[in-house]
């Protein structure tokens, strides 16, 4: 379960349901990430909108492409199964399938690079990697693209700090034999039809 629960729309206040109606009125969905930053309105509105205006704004520089596949690399970097999803099935509807082996341009590898770097470890981004973004960008455009990937990683913490979808990521925690094949008493055995659970029970009797 999430750490934070989802705010619920039909009893917020109407602060909230106002941004979620202007929100929704731009052309923006609704997703589990934003029902929890919205307990705060100011913090949905520094991490979600605020995002959503710089992001327009690298596509300027980069287009939106180059855009996305920089994002979708923080994201993968961080490891964050949320924005990275979110990605995948974006680029997907692109038709690209495999983010490794895509034919990138010269600068969509050098955003990448670039993404991969501050995303793992922002100390130690080399030089020469800098060197390169200076030979392309200005100083203002370096600031717009880095920014951005500061909101990126920031939504990656984010959601995994909340952990909204903790529930369905692999872990050691074991799951509930009994829970899961609803074995209600010490008799009863469960069947299984075609790697499906069936609502049908066997007995076990004296152990058999």
């Amino acid at each position: 379960m999430p750490r934070i629960s989802l705010i619920d729309l039909e009893t917020a206040s109407e602060e909230v349901k106002k941004v979620v109606a202007d929100h929704v009125a731009d052309g923006y969905r609704i997703t589990n990430e934003k029902l929890t930053l919205l307990h705060h309105v100011p913090s949905f509105n520094a991490l979600e909108l605020e995002s959503y205006k710089l992001d327009r704004e690298l596509q300027k520089i980069v287009g939106k492409r180059a855009a996305d596949f920089y994002e979708y690399a923080i994201s993968l970097q961080n490891d964050c199964l949320v924005c990275s999803t979110y990605f995948t099935k974006l680029l997907k509807k692109n038709g690209i399938d495999d983010f490794n082996t895509f034919n990138f341009t010269d600068e969509e590898r050098l955003l990448i690079a670039y993404a991969r770097a501050i995303a793992d470890d922002p100390k130690n981004v080399s030089d020469e990697l800098f060197e390169q973004l200076k030979a392309r960008y200005t100083e203002e455009e370096i600031v717009v693209i880095t920014t951005m990937g500061v909101f990126m990683i920031a939504n990656n913490y984010f959601n995994d700090i909340s952990a909204l979808i903790k529930k369905y990521t692999p872990s050691k925690e074991t799951e509930d034999l009994n829970k899961y094949f609803n074995i209600t008493s010490d008799d009863q055995i469960a069947v299984t039809l075609d790697n499906t659970v069936s609502e049908y029970k066997a007995t076990s009797i004296d152990g058999k």
